[in-house]
């Protein structure tokens, strides 16, 4: 497994560390380091999400393979090697939220509301020009707060 991190994130309780390689993705306990789960046979990956304590993660290629798209998320079941789905986008995906319910696909100028148990597109919504892809989204599944810049000057919640 590469030891270069392309990207780093928390799970939704701070409880595991996802760290996104040039070979996949290795997660890790915040408690005590140990490696959860790991898998060095994907290709380059940009981002890589993980749900709460699950095996359920959403990762993004960096291109470097046709399968590994940086216009595609991939929805994995770490624990058993397995893609349980993808959601295809316009654009590059720059950044990844998920809850429980809802899966955020932040594209430049849109964020794109999907419902996890599905994939299917619930809303797309027009934003300001984002580079840098920001965008949150809440853990509650009940309120699914999405949080991103509406303009050039101001957020939008």
């Amino acid at each position: 497994m590469s030891a270069k991190a392309n990207a780093v994130s928390y799970n939704q309780d701070f409880s595991y560390v996802a760290v996104a390689t040039p070979t996949g993705y290795v997660i890790h306990s915040t408690e005590n380091g140990q490696r959860y789960h790991s898998d060095g046979t994907l290709g380059a990956l940009k981002i890589c999400e993980m749900l709460f304590t699950s095996s359920l993660l959403c990762v993004v290629g960096d291109g470097d393979t046709p399968a590994m798209s940086p216009r595609r998320i991939k929805v994995l079941d770490a624990r058993h090697r397995k893609v349980l789905g993808e959601i295809s986008c316009a654009s590059t995906v720059l950044a990844v939220r998920l809850n429980r319910a809802r899966v955020i696909a932040r594209e430049r100028t849109r964020c794109t509301v999907y419902e996890l148990g599905t994939l299917c597109a619930q809303q797309t919504i027009e934003t300001a020009a984002c580079d840098e892809g920001l965008v949150a989204l809440s853990a509650d599944a009940e309120s699914s707060v999405l949080a991103y810049p509406g303009s050039e000057t101001e957020g939008t919640v």
